[in-house]
């Protein structure tokens, strides 16, 4: 490519982001699209969590009405959970699906400690595990 005249007006291929004040050099942009990158697995994880607690509760309440029965009203143990999708009752693919309800934003957070851990954000990381922690001890000591 030949240089500019004096008459001539040279424009620099990238003067979109110089104008936005985005300076990236390559590394930085692929950074950028890895970080992306690790935010949609987190992403993907939530909607598949929700699309595959939709679908349970769903076909629950589909056998219910199949087999004429009233929806249950108590949640059975989560013992007894896959005994009863094993059986195709409707009270475990209900309970079934408020489990994967409950599960998806505690696999988010995780996820995201791992996201932080590989974008080396340790301080982000450790807020995030602590978030975690209260998470998981509200779980299990609000049991009763």
């Amino acid at each position: 490519m030949a240089e500019p005249s004096e008459n001539q007006v040279h424009v620099n291929p990238n003067l979109h982001e110089l104008v936005n004040g985005i300076g990236e050099t390559p590394q930085q942009a692929q950074r950028l699209r890895e970080q992306r990158d690790v935010n949609d697995v987190v992403h993907q994880m939530l909607i598949l969590g929700l699309v595959l607690s939709t679908a349970l509760m769903v076909f629950g309440l589909a056998l219910d009405l199949f087999y004429q029965r009233v929806p249950p009203t108590q949640v059975p143990e989560v013992g007894d959970v896959v005994t009863r999708l094993l059986t195709l009752r409707p009270s475990g693919f209900l309970a079934a699906g408020l489990i994967v309800l409950i599960v998806t934003p505690v696999l988010r957070v995780v996820g995201s400690i791992f996201a932080f851990l590989y974008e080396r954000d340790r301080l982000y990381a450790g807020i995030t595990t602590l978030v975690l922690a209260i998470v998981l001890a509200s779980l299990f000591l609000g049991r009763g």
